[in-house]
């Protein structure tokens, strides 16, 4: 799965495992028409010295096929492209667990809550 940003959503472009006929025929492309919610996570941790670091984007997801406006290089391919709707951050704008061991969450660029 490749990801790029394209007008304030994320592009994921749909490629198909080498014995399948088609990017329709993967699980992605059709969970992604059976149900338009979609969320990614990418996240980080080093061991010395231990730190975590995240970020969750969720939203709606619609499948597109590139185009002159859409276009990652590759013309008529089907591509999801998730609007995020809500964001999580853990672990870039403080430690993401305090003093206390307490895990902290920033939830839509607000305050550092508790979980």
């Amino acid at each position: 799965m490749g990801v790029s940003t394209v007008k304030g959503g994320i592009v994921l472009t749909v490629i198909p495992p080498p014995r399948r006929a088609g990017p329709q025929r993967t699980r992605r492309y059709h969970n992604a028409r059976r149900n338009p919610q979609a969320s990614l996570v990418f996240d980080a941790i080093s061991w010395e010295p231990y730190d975590l670091r995240g970020v969750k984007v969720a939203g709606s997801i619609a499948v597109h096929v590139a185009d002159d406006e859409i276009n990652l290089g590759m013309t008529g391919v089907p591509l999801l492209v998730l609007r995020p709707e809500r964001k999580w951050t853990w672990g870039f704008e403080e430690k993401a667990f305090d003093e206390q061991g307490i895990f902290r969450l920033h939830i839509d660029g607000g305050e550092a809550r508790p979980v």
